[in-house]
């Protein structure tokens, strides 16, 4: 067994040509050929299951600096900023999954709704 680091910026040999990795989310990548420019979307199981498929390079993100100490130096003024700034993202956050919640459960409607969808002189 071997290990290996798929993160952005990576490039991946696939379907006979190299690929870059721009995107990870879940169990999925989007990685775009070099030669071409397409973009693609998969399961990143397919993409490393897939003959002649592998890691040709890591792409390393640059390190980031711990934030503890610079938290840890700020006056009382700057730190209580900082504490409202970060309770504005997690409510702006909170109300975002709310409304996606919402949209889905709505649509959720439609996908219960019996017998075929149809429209004047058509039915999907």
């Amino acid at each position: 067994m071997s290990v290996a680091c798929l993160t952005v910026g990576s490039r991946v040999a696939y379907d006979g040509g190299v690929w870059t990795v721009v995107a990870l989310a879940g169990d999925l990548v989007t990685v775009r050929e070099q030669r071409l420019g397409r973009a693609l979307a998969l399961r990143i199981a397919s993409l490393v299951a897939a003959a002649g498929s592998g890691l040709i390079e890591c792409g390393v993100a640059a390190p980031a600096g711990a934030v503890g100490p610079e938290l840890a130096s700020l006056a009382a003024g700057e730190l209580a900023l900082v504490c409202e700034r970060a309770a504005h993202v997690r409510e702006v956050l909170r109300i975002s999954l709310a409304r996606k919640k919402s949209r889905w459960r709505s649509s959720s409607i439609w996908a219960q709704r019996s017998g075929p969808i149809t429209a004047p002189g058509r039915s999907f």
